[in-house]
């Protein structure tokens, strides 16, 4: 029923509608837009009859569906149009009311131009009546309602520069410089804004990457952090200041050298950003690479941050031209066209890159490493992109090219598991076939205890006869991280063999000669003329076996070498209770001279004596019972 209603609705008004048209007077463009405001205005109060003769005032022929909706919508968009542009009906009485309307034949009528452009509302003569336009219904009335719309919620302004400008006091208008006062004192404050958001960047950024190490359990200088984060302030200052100077409306001269300046150092702190940014990083996995075993990691890291730092300089070089307006295609195209000879120049760089990724994935060596390459001896300190440092033994840093290590030989023997030793030791020839035995036994069982050296290979024995001293060998091998280590792992063992050497009555021979002088006269007395110069040696037992009848020489070596180190040990562990109970006495003699009693005062010999107490540097028991004996017990 209801759609039947509308529909019935819709037929009426359309014969209303023709009904109308005939008995309207539009005889004129005057006499059309006085009956168009007469039956809008009572057609807005719900007339259907108005609003059919407003609608017979609009060319509609050109609206091909539902015309009767467009039409109605049209008729209310140009009421309101009138009436806001402030359209005087009686100002129609002061245009010739004639049939032509005083406008020339096959001209339209303009009723209404707006100043900005938007359209006009216009009326032409079709079968001898005045209409609105076709364009005026389809195009100016919408147009021109949208546009007074937007007008009447306010002033608009075409950029922020206006807007300031309009809101400034009227003596900041004023011209100073090639520039308005307030203009000068946006830039002041666009100057003092950039520096306080440059250290609230590098505030929130410090805090945000100290939180990202954090989470990744690493560490980092702060410090080293904050000097990094330093270009990305400046890049967020440079933005800030580019989109402020947009809001001044500067000249174009003005705005075009500030453009021109700010892209530049917008692209020279991102570059230098993401270059400082790799130490950071790099930084934080050194210190993470320190705290691990392998050494791989420390090799790595360097060459890591090199080539980060390479392509990262290549990368911003490209960028900086791009956004300085220079053509990079052509760039390109130069180096397209000396390609060979860029090729040629760039082979040992090539080379050099190809030894570094041998290192890293052949691994010949690590940092930290003694080496033998090409006649360079050293420990491996860096390595680089391009080359390889080695620190000599005497503290110069040698670099060889990474390409030299593609062909080279390299005696790593910071690889070596065992380090070994091998030395002769020359005893004086008053020695005994049972000390000799007995000696070389307790040098077997010092290795067998000793904490570094190898238990399952070793040799100790007599080899020979010397031109001065019986031959013994050592031949064994050390267990340790480095040189170092072995150094003081070898004098350890060294000043054991000798003290076992006291134990057992020997003595070491050095290089003697022995001349005899010859006289052709028969000697009256005793040997004149004989000169003998001979080793000093101290008086030695013979071992004969006294008192140790039934006990190997072997085996008495053996329990000679045990109990030295039994007293050794004895020896350190009085001296370290010997130092515990100083220490205690020291405490205690300090605390009473620092609490005295209710009816004495502290003398000044007291006084001397605990400031001697209290300067003397004693020994932890940790340092007593690890350092002396790691040190080889020198007791």
């Amino acid at each position: 029923m209801k759609r039947l209603g509308a529909w019935f609705g819709s037929v009426l008004l359309a014969i209303s509608w023709f009904a109308v048209a005939g008995a309207q007077e539009l005889e004129s463009p005057q006499s059309t837009v006085r009956t168009f405001l007469e039956a809008a205005a009572a057609a807005q109060s719900g007339d259907d009859v108005a609003m059919a003769e407003a609608m017979a005032c609009l060319d509609l022929t050109g609206i091909s569906s539902m015309r009767e909706e467009v039409g109605r919508k049209r008729v209310l968009q140009l009421a309101e149009i009138l009436a806001r542009t402030g359209f005087d009906p009686d100002s129609l009485d002061e245009v010739s009311s004639a049939r032509d309307g005083g406008v020339p034949p096959g001209e339209p009528y303009v009723l209404y131009q707006d100043p900005g452009g938007v359209g006009q509302l216009e009326l032409v003569r079709l079968d001898g009546e005045w209409r609105f336009s076709d364009y005026t219904v389809q195009i100016a009335i919408p147009d021109l309602a949208q546009a007074l719309e937007e007008r009447a919620r306010g002033p608009k302004y075409a950029s922020a520069a206006e807007w300031l400008r309009a809101h400034a006091p009227e003596v900041l208008r004023q011209k100073a410089v090639l520039l308005e006062y307030w203009q000068w004192v946006g830039i002041a404050l666009l100057v003092v804004l950039g520096l306080i958001l440059d250290r609230l960047v590098i505030a929130v950024l410090t805090a945000i990457v100290a939180l990202i190490l954090r989470t990744q359990k690493m560490d980092a200088d702060r410090e080293l952090t904050r000097r990094s984060l330093r270009p990305f302030a400046m890049l967020a200052m440079a933005l800030f200041w580019w989109g402020g100077l947009n809001w001044l409306g500067l000249p174009p001269k003005a705005l075009s050298v500030a453009s021109v300046l700010v892209t530049f150092v917008t692209a020279v702190a991102g570059v230098w950003g993401a270059y400082r940014l790799v130490d950071v990083l790099c930084n934080a996995l050194e210190r993470k690479a320190a705290k691990s075993v392998s050494k791989f990691d420390d090799l790595l890291v360097p060459l890591v941050r090199k080539s980060a730092k390479v392509f990262i300089v290549v990368f911003g070089l490209v960028f900086v031209a791009d956004s300085m307006g220079f053509s990079v295609s052509g760039m390109l195209t130069g180096l397209g066209l000396g390609g060979l000879a860029f090729a040629l120049a760039a082979q040992d760089t090539v080379k050099n890159f190809f030894g570094s990724l041998t290192v890293v994935l052949d691994r010949p060596f690590e940092v930290g490493d003694w080496v033998l390459i090409d006649g360079v001896e050293g420990s491996i300190e860096e390595v680089g992109f391009r080359s390889t440092r080695i620190r000599t033994f005497y503290q110069s840093v040698i670099t060889i090219p990474n390409a030299k290590l593609l062909t080279a030989v390299v005696d790593n023997m910071g690889a070596r598991r065992y380090r070994r030793w091998k030395t002769t030791l020359g005893v004086t020839y008053d020695a005994t076939p049972e000390q000799l035995e007995g000696f070389c036994e307790g040098i077997r069982e010092l290795i067998r205890q000793h904490p570094t050296t190898r238990k399952d290979y070793f040799q100790v024995y007599v080899t020979g006869f010397g031109a001065s001293a019986i031959e013994i060998l050592v031949y064994t091998f050390f267990d340790t991280p480095n040189w170092g280590r072995e150094l003081q792992e070898k004098q350890r063992l060294i000043l054991d063999i000798m003290r076992l050497a006291e134990d057992l009555g020997l003595s070491f021979a050095f290089p003697t000669q022995t001349v005899h002088l010859v006289n052709d006269s028969p000697p009256s007395g005793p040997a004149d003329g004989v000169t003998t110069r001979t080793q000093a040696v101290r008086p030695i037992g013979r071992g004969d076996g006294s008192g140790d009848e039934g006990v190997s020489a072997r085996e008495r070596g053996r329990a000679a070498a045990t109990a030295l180190l039994s007293r050794q040990r004895l020896r350190e562990q009085m001296e370290a209770e010997e130092r515990a109970a100083e220490r205690e006495a020291a405490a205690a003699a300090a605390a009473d001279l620092a609490t005295p009693d209710a009816g004495s005062t502290s003398s000044a010999q007291d006084e001397r004596i605990l400031r001697q107490l209290a300067g003397k540097n004693w020994p932890t028991r940790g340092e007593v019972g690890e350092g002396d004996a790691g040190e080889g017990g020198e007791g």
